[in-house]
């Protein structure tokens, strides 16, 4: 169950990011058709970025301007990760999500040694 406080444009997003193994969306904003959509996320590790990444590329979902920024806090305490799309591409969010929970992150393939 998402927290009240939630925005509901962003629930379906955070919803199939967090079933992503390795991934724990930790706040949220839509935007409010006025700034960027925006989802604050850790991932376990390094190694599951590329497959849950893979459904942001417009090569991939068919819709552009979606982003991961990457920053610390002034303590350079730790890495977070904020995914930003456009503001206001709230049906483009559950599009994503959708595919996100359709197919799953996509398998990162090995490097050849």
């Amino acid at each position: 169950m998402p927290p009240a406080d939630i925005d509901p444009e962003v629930v379906t997003l955070c919803q199939a990011m967090n079933r992503v193994p390795g991934i724990t969306t930790t706040e949220s904003c839509c935007g409010h058709g006025r700034q960027p959509f925006a989802i604050w996320f850790s991932p376990a590790s390094l190694d599951v970025l590329p497959g849950l990444l893979y459904w942001f590329d417009r090569c991939h979902s068919g819709f552009g301007g979606w982003r991961v920024i990457v920053y610390t806090d002034c303590a350079a305490d730790h890495a977070t990760f904020m995914l930003e799309g456009p503001a206001g591409a709230y049906e483009q969010a559950d599009a994503i999500a959708g595919l996100l929970s359709a197919h799953g992150p996509v398998p990162v393939l090995e490097e050849a040694t």
